[in-house]
C-alpha cells in the first residue's frame, strides 16, 4: 500500500462522521500462499485489507485484487490476516483506532500445553506409573481409587479386581453426571456400579465408554463408582466424571442473595449496585469453546470477601457529576461514558472515595479482572451467561450486529442472573489489572488462586466485555483485551465496584 493510501486511511479514521469505516482495516505484507480450509483454493498474493464483511482482500503479482471470506481460510491464514490488520492499525496516531477495529479479535486459537482441562470435570488417570487426579471443583480433595491396583506405566491393570472404587467429590448441585472410561483391551466382563446401583453399559462398548448416571442416584455428600472386571486382559487408562453445575461450588456463608440491590446517591445522582457474594468459580475458557484466545487458560479462583458491582456502566450523567466534565463523543445523560482512559478512571475513583459516601466497610474501586469475570458469569460456565449460542447475544448486548454504529442507553438489554446489565457490549470496561498471562502453572490439581490481582507490572491494562463495534467473539465472558493506561476512545468505558475497605 502506498503512503498516499495510508494517509487517506488515517483521514478516514479521524472523521467521526465516517463511523461505518471503523471495521475496514488496511495493511501490507509479503506475498504468501493462501489456502482455503476445504483445499479447493490456493493462491500466492499480498494481504491488502480485512473489510467490514470479514473478507480478506488480496492482490496478486499482476495487481489484480480479489476477496476471500476470512472463515473459509485455513486457521494459520486467518491468524495471519488478523495480525496484519491489527499491526497496521497500531501504526496510526488515532487514539480510538485500536479498539474501534477490535472486531478483528485476537489470533486464532492455538492449543496450550497443560490447558486441556475443562470446567465441571473430575478425572483420575495414570501417567508415568503414578496416579494423577484433577478436579475443577474448588476446595475439594480428590481421593485416589481404592483397591489393590497394579499400576502400570499408563493404566490401572484390573486383573479380576472386585473393588476398584472411585469417589468423586461432586458439587452439591451437580446434574447430568456422566462417567467416561478409557480402556485398553477387551471390555468383556466389565461392570459398573454407582452407589450400589448397576450402570448399564452401552451396546458394543469399545475403548471409550460413556455412561449417564441417573439423577436420583447422585448424592449430595459421597458418591462411589465401583469398577469390576473378569479376566486379565483389561486395563483402565483413566476415568472422567463430567457434570453440569452452577459454578458456585464454594457457597458463601452469608444468606444475602446474589444480585441484591444497593442504592447510593452521589452528587444528587442515584447509583445502583448489585451484590456479588464471596465464592469460587472457574476463570477462563475450555479448549472446546469457539473462538477462545490463547490467554484464557482455565484455573479455579476464590474471591472473598463479597463485593458490589455497579448495575450498569458509568453513565455520562454519573461521570460528569463527579469529574466535572464529560469527554464522551456520543452525548446523552444515560449513555455510557466513553473516551475515558484507565488513568482518568483511577482519578475518577479517587474523587468518589474523597466524597466519603461509600457504605461502611467499603470503598470504590475498579474491579479486578477476576471480580469482573465472576460477576459477568453470575454462576454460569458457558461462553456467555445465557449459554453458548451467540445468536442470543442480541438480547443482552449492543454489539456490531445490534448497535447501529453507536452506544445506547445503559440497562436497556437483558440483565444476567445477578441483575447486572451491559456486561456484554456497549463499551469496553476497564479493570484494575495489568495485562499478562494467568499464573496457572501447576494449577490443574491445586487449590484455587485467592483474590488474584494480575501481574505486578506491565505495559497495558485489561478491559473486558466487548463494545458496540465489536463482534460476538469479543463479548464472551472469558475474552480479554488490553491497551495502554493512557488510551481513550469512544468504545472504552468503565464500571465501578464497591470492595472491602479494610
Amino acid at each position: 500500500m502506498t503512503n498516499k493510501s495510508i494517509r487517506l486511511a488515517q483521514r478516514l479514521f479521524a472523521t467521526v462522521a465516517t463511523l461505518a469505516v471503523f471495521c475496514v482495516f488496511s495493511a501490507t505484507a509479503d506475498a504468501r500462499t493462501w489456502k482455503s480450509a476445504n483445499g479447493k483454493f490456493s493462491a500466492q498474493a499480498d494481504f491488502v485489507e480485512l473489510d467490514a464483511d470479514n473478507n480478506v482482500v488480496l492482490e496478486n503479482e499482476e495487481g489484480k485484487r480479489f476477496s476471500v471470506p476470512l472463515d473459509k481460510l485455513v486457521p494459520e491464514d486467518r491468524s495471519f490476516a488478523r495480525r496484519q490488520a491489527i499491526d497496521k492499525i497500531s501504526d496510526t496516531d488515532q487514539k480510538f483506532v485500536r479498539e474501534a477495529q477490535a472486531k478483528l479479535g485476537r489470533p486464532e486459537n492455538e492449543t496450550n500445553a497443560g490447558d486441556g482441562v475443562r470446567p465441571n470435570t473430575i478425572s483420575v488417570s495414570v501417567k508415568n506409573g503414578e496416579v494423577v487426579c484433577y478436579s475443577s471443583v474448588a476446595n475439594s480433595s480428590i481421593p485416589k481409587p481404592d483397591g489393590d491396583v497394579d499400576v502400570k506405566n499408563t493404566a490401572f491393570r484390573l486383573n479380576n479386581l472386585e473393588n476398584l472404587s472411585f469417589r468423586p467429590q461432586l458439587p452439591t448441585d451437580a446434574t447430568n453426571v456422566q462417567v467416561i472410561l478409557s480402556l485398553t483391551g477387551k471390555a468383556d466382563g466389565l461392570k459398573l456400579r454407582w452407589n450400589n446401583a448397576v450402570l448399564p453399559l452401552p451396546a458394543g462398548a469399545g475403548k471409550s465408554i460413556r455412561v449417564a448416571v441417573p439423577q436420583e442416584r447422585v448424592k449430595n455428600d459421597e458418591n462411589v463408582l465401583r469398577v469390576t472386571a473378569t479376566g486379565d486382559t483389561l486395563s483402565l487408562e483413566g476415568v472422567t466424571f463430567q457434570f453440569d453445575a452452577s459454578g458456585l461450588v464454594n457457597k458463601s456463608s452469608d444468606k444475602k442473595p446474589a444480585g441484591e440491590l444497593l442504592e447510593v446517591t452521589i452528587e444528587d445522582v442515584k447509583w445502583r449496585f448489585r451484590y456479588c457474594p464471596a465464592g469460587t468459580f472457574t476463570m477462563g475458557s475450555p479448549l472446546s469453546e469457539a473462538n477462545r484466545g490463547r490467554d484464557e487458560q482455565l484455573h479455579p479462583v476464590t474471591l472473598s470477601p463479597s463485593l458490589y458491582l455497579a448495575e450498569t456502566e458509568v453513565t455520562q450523567e454519573q461521570w460528569e457529576s463527579v469529574a466535572g466534565n464529560d469527554p464522551s463523543r456520543f452525548k446523552g445523560a444515560k449513555l455510557p461514558a466513553e473516551c475515558v482512559s484507565w488513568n482518568a478512571c483511577q482519578d475518577f475513583v479517587r474523587k468518589l472515595n474523597a466524597l466519603d459516601i461509600a457504605p461502611k466497610g467499603y470503598k470504590f474501586a475498579l474491579p479486578t479482572e477476576a471480580q469482573w469475570e465472576y460477576a459477568c458469569r453470575a454462576g454460569s460456565t458457558t461462553a456467555y451467561c445465557f449459554g453458548d449460542d451467540a445468536d442470543k447475544l442480541g438480547d443482552y448486548a449492543w454489539y456490531n450486529r445490534t448497535s447501529g454504529g453507536k452506544t445506547h442507553e445503559v440497562g436497556t438489554k437483558k440483565a444476567n442472573a445477578w441483575n447486572l446489565y451491559d456486561m456484554y457490549g456497549n463499551v469496553w470496561e476497564w479493570c484494575a489489572d495489568w495485562y499478562g498471562n494467568y499464573d496457572v502453572r501447576g494449577r490443574a490439581s491445586q487449590p484455587p488462586i485467592v483474590n488474584p490481582v494480575g501481574p505486578p507490572s506491565g505495559n497495558n491494562r485489561v478491559f473486558r466485555g466487548g463494545s458496540w463495534p465489536y463482534d460476538a467473539e469479543g463479548c464472551r465472558s472469558a475474552f480479554r483485551y488490553d491497551s495502554a493506561p493512557g488510551c481513550s476512545n469512544l468504545s472504552i468505558g468503565v464500571r465501578v465496584a464497591l470492595v472491602s475497605g479494610e
